[in-house]
């Protein structure tokens, strides 16, 4: 989840639904609440602990911050140098979640396929949208980390990507590389936040119209394959806060047309792009294979009791 929350276009909610793990935590999650509070504050720390499902937590947690904090430059540098090969596996691993998913819309009718629908409909809106440069104060920070982790815990929905929209992408990103301490703890009581209060919505439409809810979740999914396309061209770049020339605005292209060097890539520097159409789509089923890798030992998911999920 950690590797996927660092790519903007990525969904940590996918890793988390594929696996079988996205009930369990949004039950762990929601229970982070008043009556957590109170067995803390009366020293209750065993029952505390089993409330929310603390190991659960404490585990996932550490392995996300150890991706993001190990992965941020790793994955910095390749999708400066390497983007085809990155969104070519992420493509085909979305491409197979989507199949899987679609697995458990079990006795779909009209307004699960309209939720299927808004589902798409809202992920294209969003990947279409044109990037912003948000300011670096404290407040909009904190906003920005409420709402992303909101589209965190989405399958489908890249809270990077969310970043990405608000500006703050880069912002937090530099962030972790320096250890921006200050910033990062504000953007972290902003995820907290957002987390307890959207998660609570998320769990109680999947426990009483889960079939929709599902619908809706395979929708935000499938509509994101527009934003993981390899092949793009830019079509408009901007100046980085080092003074860089870098990529601002992208289109999704055929392999055929993808050499096409556009005018705004002559202007970074770019005179030469290979689609390497075997090694793009070898990936691609890389991604899809690890999909199903995990789902054949992932729980069962379609349980409608989200405690066991």
């Amino acid at each position: 989840m950690g590797t996927a929350d660092v790519i903007p276009g990525v969904s940590g909610g996918t890793i988390a639904f594929i696996t079988g793990i996205y009930d369990t935590l949004l039950t762990s999650v929601s229970r982070l609440n008043i009556t957590a509070l109170q067995y803390l504050f009366k020293g209750r720390f065993r029952e505390f602990w089993s409330y929310i499902n603390g190991s659960f937590l404490l585990v996932l947690a550490a392995g996300m911050f150890t991706a993001i904090g190990s992965l941020a430059k790793l994955f910095s540098y390749l999708l400066v140098h390497y983007p085809l090969f990155i969104w070519a596996f992420f493509f085909g691993l979305i491409a197979a979640s989507v199949w899987f998913m679609s697995k458990q819309l079990k006795g779909m009718n009209v307004t699960a396929a309209l939720f299927l629908l808004l589902g798409i409909g809202l992920t294209l809106y969003i990947s279409l949208a044109e990037p912003v440069s948000g300011p670096d104060h404290l407040g909009y920070i904190f906003l920005c980390g409420a709402i992303a982790i909101c589209a965190m815990i989405l399958p489908g929905i890249s809270g990077s990507f969310i970043l990405l929209l608000m500006g703050a992408y880069p912002i937090v990103l530099q962030a972790v590389t320096d250890l921006n301490v200050v910033l990062l703890g504000v953007f972290m009581g902003g995820a907290v936040l957002g987390l307890l209060s959207f998660s609570r919505v998320v769990k109680f439409a999947l426990e009483h119209y889960r079939l929709w809810m599902l619908s809706f979740l395979t929708g935000l999914l499938a509509g994101s394959l527009f934003k993981v396309w390899p092949w793009k061209t830019i079509s408009t770049w901007r100046i980085n806060s080092k003074g860089v020339k870098v990529s601002y605005l992208e289109k999704n292209v055929w392999p055929g047309d993808y050499a096409l060097v556009s005018p705004a890539e002559i202007e970074l520097g770019i005179t030469v792009k290979d689609p390497s159409v075997w090694m793009v789509l070898g990936l691609m089923v890389a991604g899809a294979i690890l999909v199903l890798i995990l789902s054949r030992f992932s729980p069962d998911t379609t349980s409608t009791d989200s405690g066991q999920a």
